[in-house]
């Protein structure tokens, strides 16, 4: 396996001269692309309007920023599925325009994706170390959309250091960088290490002292139900914690590996000759993180589930949505 430097962080891929790709592991990777976008768009774009027609509040907002990031990444993964059941065929790929679009959108999704994470995790320990504090909504807006602004900016920076084009790749599937020159690395590796790599780290360490703020209340004279509130909580934000670690910490890891010694990295990839090991740690584990997301908010809240049947079936009412969105606000800030 080659390491190759992306616009967002480090990939391993094979080389020019790699061998045949394996027919049946891409067609259980376009199948995998193919669910999630089948499940992911409706469930996160039912989250989205579910949040949207809510009162606005600081985690309703982030919510809202969340699911409509993870429905465009689900819908990004159906080229990459069909690239899969195409022999690895550009397909509509081989559209310049689309290559050049759909990678600066994913790359700019897949950054912004993880820093709203970041901010729910934060913003959940605030509201549990400070209770009686508040965060401005305008303060939570301003940094979600200066965020997108600047990630939008350098990724416009690198688009032009590679030459304004971005080319279909084989060993991913999907468009990449055509070159690799000296300074197009160096800012990659920046943009890298600020938007996919280091925000998983104030993800778990907040959702952390979460939890042991909410196992340490014990001694606070709460009831029965309220301790079993806080149990339950507690469950779901490790559950929360746990499918984020699962996506997100090899290739972060493995991204400031790259930064201080690429060659090993290489090395260590030496096993991967034909890359999937690599495709699903950068490319598929993305998509796979937006589908689980409203996978667990229905699994882990009885009422947004009866408010999300209530959107499909045409039936319920406002009181519905209201006890669903109380629920998601007491349980699932993580």
């Amino acid at each position: 396996a080659v390491v190759s430097t992306q616009s967002t962080g480090g990939s391993a891929a094979m080389d020019d001269t790699s061998p045949q790709f394996n027919s049946t592991v891409d067609i259980l990777y376009g199948t995998v692309l193919l669910v999630i976008a089948i499940l992911g768009v409706p469930g996160n774009a039912l989250s989205l309007h579910y949040f949207v027609s809510k009162r606005r509040d600081v985690s309703a907002i982030i919510y809202i920023w969340i699911t409509l990031v993870d429905t465009l990444l689900c819908l990004c993964a159906i080229p990459i599925a069909i690239a899969y059941f195409n022999n690895r065929e550009p397909t509509l790929f081989a559209s310049e325009i689309f290559c050049n679009f759909w990678h600066f959108i994913y790359k700019t999704l897949s950054s912004m994706s993880i820093f709203c994470v970041a901010m729910l995790s934060i913003t959940r320990t605030f509201f549990l170390l400070r209770p009686f504090k508040s965060i401005s909504k305008r303060l939570v807006v301003t940094l979600l959309v200066g965020y997108f602004l600047f990630q939008f900016a350098v990724s416009t920076m690198i688009y032009w250091e590679n030459g304004g084009k971005y080319q279909y790749s084989a060993n991913f599937a999907e468009c990449s960088a055509t070159t690799n020159v000296t300074r197009y690395e160096v800012v990659a590796n920046v943009v890298m290490s600020l938007t996919t790599t280091f925000p998983i780290f104030p993800i778990i360490i907040s959702c952390v002292i979460s939890i042991l703020a909410l196992m340490g209340s014990a001694h606070e004279g709460r009831t029965a139900a309220q301790s079993s509130e806080k149990r339950y909580a507690s469950v779901t934000i490790v559950m929360f914690t746990a499918i984020y670690a699962i996506f997100n910490i090899p290739s972060s890891v493995l991204n400031i590996m790259i930064i201080a010694d690429k060659s090993l990295v290489n090395s260590m990839l030496s096993f991967d000759s034909m890359g999937y090991f690599s495709n699903f740690v950068w490319s598929l584990s993305i998509p796979l993180n937006s589908l689980c997301n409203p996978i667990l908010y229905v699994v882990r809240m009885k009422n947004l589930r009866a408010a999300l049947l209530a959107t499909i079936t045409g039936k319920g009412s406002s009181d519905m949505y209201h006890t669903a969105r109380t629920e998601m606000i007491t349980h699932t800030h993580c």
